[in-house]
């Protein structure tokens, strides 16, 4: 499907790529649909199961949230930029999947906010940064996943008070451009 996806506070959106289990109901995961632009995510959400590419924006968009968002199983395949969190004074969990494709953005972009963030996905990145964490104050982010960057390397700014820990593997080779700023 085409055009923005816009969740709801509380809503899980989940595709066909995860197993589904409700009360005794079991339905196996299959191929991942695909959606092919900007998914905005809201307060207390679950994303399973998808391929999202964000077009011309972002794949993943999360603004001011403060609550607990959970993203399984998710394939960030393209878009301006991949996941993008913006002022996240919550918790924000990916686990599985992977973030590659994106054109000319951050494959992670998080920008201020003061909230918990844990991405176990593996990004590889050809074009833009990677990883580009900026202007936080507190609360810890943590790379589990492996980073693969031939592009323009990982940007560390601005962060007084939060960690940021790669736990996952880096593999940097970024030719003229530093593999950290």
């Amino acid at each position: 499907p085409a055009g923005p996806t816009t969740l709801k506070a509380g809503q899980t959106l989940w595709g066909a790529g995860a197993l589904f289990n409700l009360n005794g109901l079991l339905i196996p995961a299959g191929t991942a649909p695909a959606l092919m632009s900007t998914v905005t995510l809201a307060n207390n959400v679950a994303v399973r199961g998808l391929v999202i590419n964000g077009g011309a924006g972002p794949a993943v968009l999360a603004t001011g949230l403060t609550g607990v968002e959970l993203l399984e199983n998710l394939n960030i395949t393209g878009g301006s930029s991949g996941l993008n969190l913006l002022n996240l004074g919550g918790t924000l969990t990916m686990s599985f999947g992977s973030i590659s494709g994106v054109t000319s953005g951050a494959d992670v972009l998080v920008s201020g906010g003061t909230g918990t963030v844990n991405i176990g996905a593996t990004i590889a990145n050809a074009g833009g940064r990677s990883v580009d964490v900026q202007n936080r104050t507190a609360g810890a982010i943590t790379f589990s996943g492996s980073i693969t960057d031939t592009g323009t390397g990982i940007l560390l700014a601005s962060n007084g008070g939060s960690s940021i820990a790669f736990t996952g593997g880096l593999n940097l080779s970024t030719g003229a451009n530093p593999a950290f700023t």
